[in-house]
């Protein structure tokens, strides 16, 4: 999966319109932990996030900025987004 994976701080990545970006990825233990990703106000974003658990997939969409949560139980996590134009996302660690 490359070198990316959450943030400890924040960070941003580049997203092309029309292709699905890989946000956010862990593989391990994690506390409860949420993780905000911000697109910018007026932008939609259509999301897949994934993780072993329950519920292993869900799908959605989000305008501006979101936050998503994982538990201990979850030691694979992937959010991947797709917009309509280029955007830089921002991700950040929720406390």
């Amino acid at each position: 999966m490359g070198g990316d994976s959450v943030p400890v701080g924040t960070t941003t990545k580049k997203c092309t319109g029309g292709q699905w970006t890989n946000v956010l990825w862990y593989v391990g233990f994690l506390w409860t932990t949420k993780y905000e990703v911000d697109i910018g106000s007026g932008n939609t974003a259509k999301y897949r996030k994934y993780g072993v658990a329950i519920l292993p997939y869900w799908e959605g969409s989000f305008t501006g900025a979101t936050i998503f949560r994982w538990y201990p139980w979850n030691f694979y996590i992937r959010v991947d987004i797709k917009l309509a134009k280029d955007v830089t996302a921002t991700m950040r660690r929720v406390l």
